[in-house]
């Protein structure tokens, strides 16, 4: 038993690595941290072991990560690249893919500086920026909105682009459609009735009978032109629309999330609450606190 220093042990781990990766197709990641002083505190490295996972999104797959390689990136400070991030999301409005993806891999090498948390905070905040675009779009199609299922931190850097790169492809998709609509007979009294969702949406009271009256429709009338013509049911639209204004209060406001709630057209805020989170995949303190927490 002859006793080896850390950067030794990282050396052999290196060649085990290469060697294992050359004649198979894995994906490999190794963490470490350090010796146990007995049993007892296993349940503590194993965690922190866990916890060094997660820098895969800076560092990328098949690497070896460590405490002291850890430390070699930037401290926790956090500066959004709010110019760069302008120029994504006009690249996406006006379907520029060469230049979005260029911006993109501009956008993600500046993370590569930074621990997980403050890179996993940046990566959040542009995605909500291009879903925020995406949900005001409101056009038909199988996927109306993105689900919450497709929020969350990707493992690597390199997944964090091919999530972008789908919500782009989506956007021109639903943008294309959009357009279409115009061709439709109805097209005009649907317009009106957005508009006045959108004067109305603070109302508790407001629904698909009330915007139906509005128009002189009848309710189930006024519902399948609704669906037909946007692809969301008409309180599924409403709904949408409070949670995106919600949004807006979170990231430009100091208002109580209550007071959001209640701004924004929901009686109840436990029910504002389960709502943002299905709809986002986070809490509305979540939300706010992604945005402010970067400068």
């Amino acid at each position: 038993d002859i006793p080896i220093t850390f950067d030794e042990l990282v050396r052999l781990l290196e060649a085990a690595k290469d060697e294992l990766l050359t004649d198979n197709h894995l994906v490999l990641t190794i963490s470490l941290d350090g010796v146990t002083s007995g049993i007892e505190d296993l349940n503590r490295v194993y965690r922190r072991v866990l916890e060094l996972k997660n820098y895969r999104f800076v560092l990328g797959t098949n690497q070896i990560i460590y405490p002291g390689r850890v430390m070699e990136l930037m401290p926790e400070y956090m500066t959004y690249p709010d110019k760069l991030a302008d120029e994504i999301l006009a690249c996406m409005l006006h379907g520029k893919q060469e230049e979005f993806t260029e911006n993109v891999q501009e956008f993600l090498s500046i993370l590569k500086q930074y621990s997980y948390q403050p890179a996993s905070l940046l990566f959040n905040r542009l995605y909500l920026d291009l879903l925020f675009q995406m949900q005001k779009l409101n056009a038909p199609g199988k996927d109306s909105y993105l689900s919450a299922e497709t929020l969350h931190t990707p493992a690597t850097l390199t997944e964090g682009a091919g999530v972008l790169l789908t919500i782009f492809e989506w956007y021109q998709e639903r943008k294309a459609a959009a357009e279409q609509l115009k061709d439709n007979k109805h097209f005009e009294r649907i317009e009106e009735s957005r508009k006045y969702i959108e004067a109305h949406y603070n109302d508790y009271n407001l629904s698909a009978g009330m915007v139906a009256e509005y128009l002189g429709y009848s309710t189930n009338y006024f519902s399948r032109i609704f669906k037909s013509i946007t692809g969301f049911y008409i309180n599924d639209y409403i709904r949408q629309i409070r949670i995106v204004k919600a949004q807006e209060l979170l990231m430009n406001s100091d208002m109580t999330i209550t007071t959001i709630a209640e701004a924004t057209g929901f009686s109840n805020p436990n029910y504002f609450y389960s709502i943002f989170k299905k709809e986002t995949g986070l809490t509305p303190a979540a939300y706010r606190n992604a945005g402010q927490r970067i400068v």
